[in-house]
């Protein structure tokens, strides 16, 4: 549990143990946050946002080119439905590759999308990044 106030030095929080009430002593450490967190959107470029840009235009990127991969590549849901048990190896490993295509199509799209909402929440008019 995380109790947090203000006081003359400040804010501040304190971790509680909820089974016992006993203060958790601080890790000391903020667990490298401020290196993967700020470069998973922003690649640690905060020169005129830059690295943010790159980021959201790779986002985009992505986003079309799967859409556009789904679209030139229509059979892909009929290969995923197609069961070929006396089949060549070559051909078990293309059915094999349309499989694993179609399981990881959603997070294909999920990810460029969530990094395309990221970045259209920090690039708003006005707003001031890090």
């Amino acid at each position: 549990m995380q109790l947090g106030f203000r006081g003359k030095r400040g804010a501040a929080n304190i971790a509680i143990n909820p089974a016992n009430g006993d203060i958790v002593p601080d890790s000391g450490t903020l667990g490298a946050t401020l290196f993967f967190y700020p470069f998973h959107y922003s690649l640690l470029v905060r020169v005129w946002n830059v690295g943010l840009w790159v980021v959201g235009a790779a986002a985009m990127a992505m986003l079309v080119l799967s859409i556009s991969g789904v679209i030139i590549r229509t059979r892909i849901f009929e290969d995923f439905f197609t069961y070929r048990p006396n089949g060549t190896l070559l051909r078990g490993s293309f059915d094999l590759h349309a499989v694993i295509g179609v399981v990881v199509l959603p997070f294909l799209l999920a990810i460029p999308f969530s990094g395309l909402v990221i970045f259209s929440a920090l690039s708003g008019k006005g707003r001031r990044f890090l």
